[in-house]
């Protein structure tokens, strides 16, 4: 099974009932299944004429109650930059796959990067929150894009799912643990009390307002993109936009109840670490055992959560090493420099040249090398 077969499914099993898509390389196919598949189960798919209106419609369908899916590529998450901000300002989930392709604009369409993480994570004006994601194979993205759901519903929030080229085209053995609900909701939903002065943006301890979908008797509200009050109004006060940047932000601290904590792989005792993420574990793993067979011990953290994670487990993995190297398919080093920033590491970067795939050699090689100088 593929990534994206594997990802198509999850999101069936799920409660998929919209997609909206255009079709780009390398995440067509997942648009293909969702047009086969989804009539079937009394769902729509729409092929739109940009990946503007994409995500505009998706963003639509979660405002109207539906759980709603758009796949694209780095130049597609592009063009929904605008769409997606507007849905941390409303407050509206929203589900984005981004496989990655090779460079920037159009780049290299049938080749793979592990270039989107900064977009993904900082492509909005001012301060707008969302979910970072990243699965490492089938699995993950059959589970994965499930609790990408979950989340965009209980938190209100978009969620951005990165894949790659790899891992979304790659045919490999999957042992899927299916989770069929179709039905399923996380909604926070008011109660008759909430309705007698419905505030669609109340202030919150976990930041998370009770939602009414249009159709659903009891009250109303305004929706709108710029900053506004508990009732949706437009409102240009210093201390409202203070409040509801904290509400917005308070959700991601509430959500990490709801995520999976960190998965740690190798021997405990290793004094080198290794942080990896997405589709490069596989070979990263075989790189360990390599130099496992040299002598030479390792450990690797990785976490299909990028924002938000649970820091703790990272910080105690990073205090147990004296080295931590993190490997990855970009020019920059942009998981690296996340790290550097959130928990004040100084990794050994190793940046993987763009469209080849990453060498088990090259980080065996690399956990020899400084396993050398830690002697």
């Amino acid at each position: 099974m593929s990534g994206n077969e594997a990802l198509a499914k999850g999101a069936f099993d799920c409660g998929l009932n919209f997609y909206a898509g255009y079709p780009i390389t390398p995440a067509t196919k997942i648009m293909e299944m969702c047009a086969r598949e989804l009539p079937r189960r009394g769902g729509w798919t729409i092929q739109v004429e940009d990946e503007i209106a994409a995500i505009s419609a998706v963003v639509g369908a979660w405002f109207a109650g539906k759980r709603a899916m758009t796949a694209t590529s780095g130049p597609g998450l592009s063009l929904m930059s605008e769409m997606i901000n507007f849905a941390v300002m409303a407050e509206i989930p929203t589900v984005i796959v981004d496989v990655q392709r090779g460079g920037p604009s159009t780049g290299l369409p049938t080749k793979v990067e592990q270039g989107d993480l900064n977009i993904a994570l900082f492509g909005g004006a001012s301060d707008s929150p969302r979910v970072v994601m990243a699965p490492s194979n089938s699995e993950e993205c059959y589970s994965g894009i499930q609790l990408a759901f979950d989340l965009a519903e209980k938190y209100q929030t978009p969620v951005i799912f990165l894949s790659d080229l790899f891992l979304g085209q790659r045919i490999e053995s999957a042992d899927i643990n299916q989770n069929v609900d179709q039905t399923r909701c996380s909604r926070k939903k008011p109660n008759a009390e909430e309705l007698i002065n419905y505030q669609r943006y109340r202030l919150t301890e976990d930041g998370v307002s009770p939602l009414l979908v249009p159709g659903e008797t009891g009250a109303f509200y305004t929706v709108t993109g710029l900053e506004h009050n508990l009732k949706g109004n437009p409102n240009y006060e210093s201390e409202v936009h203070q409040q509801m940047t904290e509400k917005r932000f308070r959700k991601f601290q509430a959500m990490t109840a709801d995520i999976p904590v960190a998965d740690i792989i190798g021997d405990e005792d290793a004094e080198i670490g290794i942080a990896s993420w997405g589709s490069t574990l596989g070979a990263i793993l075989e790189g360990m055992e390599i130099a496992r067979k040299q002598g030479v011990k390792s450990k690797l953290i990785k976490s299909i959560m990028i924002f938000p994670q649970h820091e703790d487990s990272f910080r105690l993995f990073f205090a147990s090493c004296k080295r931590i190297i993190v490997p990855e398919m970009n020019y920059q080093g942009q998981y690296a420099a996340l790290l550097k920033s959130r928990y004040g590491i100084k990794p050994i970067e190793i940046h993987i040249r763009s469209v080849n795939p990453v060498s088990p050699a090259q980080i065996a090689q690399k956990i020899v090398e400084v396993q050398h100088e830690l002697i």
